[in-house]
């Protein structure tokens, strides 16, 4: 058969997002809390950034940073 096709093994980078995944869920409330801030933090720019260019293009804001 020619049609078969073969794909890459993905077994180390699904291993990877396992041991991510229980990292992340062994940490305490407060901690996760830190983490969310953190990605807050990081994608605040982004949404600023895009807000910026819908509100010069007349749209207006669609996102909101959830940051004050």
């Amino acid at each position: 058969m020619q049609n078969e096709r073969t794909y890459p093994d993905i077994a180390a980078i699904l291993a990877q997002k396992e041991r991510g995944r229980r990292e992340r869920a062994a940490l305490s409330f407060a901690e996760k809390l830190d983490a969310l801030e953190r990605l807050k933090a990081n994608v605040a720019p982004i949404i600023e950034a895009r807000n910026r260019r819908a509100a010069d293009a007349g749209g207006g804001s669609r996102y909101e940073s959830g940051l004050s």
